[in-house]
């Protein structure tokens, strides 16, 4: 059966305006609204307060024009309307109310064939796993770089961004103990970096000798796979180095394979044997 295709995220903004009504005072609206570069003169006429427009730190009154102004049918518009959200979900983070105010936006969102994943808004086409709400902030602003490229059509630079997400934990983990480390390929650099993974991993199993060997030994050859894969993708398809265009269902691949490895590389706490 086929996938129906995402609508455009402008579709959102009646539903979102609505919310910025409810939930938010005029000032912490203005400030969303200005960091998203969305045009004040959008707010309804009918919302009973002083139009403002945000200039530096402070509020000046601005020209009242029409509320469906503004906002053209064009790439840019949805990227903005999605900056919106985000900044949404920033600040619902910091408010006793932020659940509802998540909820409110999701069933939005998925009545549009978009999700939200962390404080991304993504079409349904791009999966991304639960687990990457848990990553270190540094990876997942990669991962959100990559989303963001993606969401506005820019496959090629998805693709770079979810690899550079995986190079730069590599080199974050163990970049400075290697005096060769710029040498060093991508799948060369995954291998590094994951060798004291499974140090701890042989340290905190507790498992006889043998059996220790076949467990490091498979779980060597699936990041070494990702690796692999990514390595490829991005000598293929990156804006980097690619020479042909990313097809999406390819960068859905890069992006499984870069969560996975994020994982296996993430620093995490030790476990003792049982």
């Amino acid at each position: 059966m086929a996938t129906s295709k995402p609508r455009s995220p402008l579709a959102m903004w009646p539903a979102l305006r609505v919310t910025l009504y409810e939930f938010f005072s005029p000032p912490s609206v203005f400030n969303m609204m200005a960091a998203a570069t969305i045009p004040v003169g959008l707010l309804h006429p009918s919302w009973e307060i002083e139009e403002y427009l945000y200039f530096g730190d402070r509020y000046f009154a601005a020209p009242q024009t029409s509320h469906s102004a503004g906002l053209k049918h064009t790439r840019d518009s949805e990227i903005r309307i999605c900056h919106l959200i985000e900044e949404v979900l920033l600040k619902s983070n910091q408010r006793d109310d932020g659940d509802t105010i998540r909820e409110r936006l999701e069933q939005v969102a998925a009545r549009l064939h978009f999700y939200i994943s962390g404080n991304a808004v993504v079409p349904v086409e791009l999966q991304v796993p639960q687990e990457v709400t848990s990553l270190p902030e540094a990876p997942l602003a990669a991962l959100q770089k990559a989303i963001n490229r993606y969401r506005a059509g820019d496959l090629d630079g998805a693709m770079t961004a979810i690899c550079a997400a995986v190079d730069g934990a590599s080199e974050e983990l163990v970049g400075g103990t290697v005096a060769d480390w710029h040498d060093l390929n991508f799948v060369q650099k995954v291998q590094k970096a994951h060798a004291p993974c499974m140090n701890r991993l042989q340290a905190a199993a507790g498992l006889p000798e043998e059996e220790m060997i076949i467990v490091v030994g498979q779980n060597k050859r699936s990041v070494m796979g990702a690796a692999e894969t990514l390595a490829r993708f991005r000598r293929e398809y990156s804006d980097a180095h690619g020479l042909s265009k990313a097809p999406a269902a390819l960068v859905q691949v890069a992006f499984d394979s870069a969560v996975y490895l994020l994982r296996v590389l993430a620093p995490r706490p030790a476990i003792s044997p049982m």
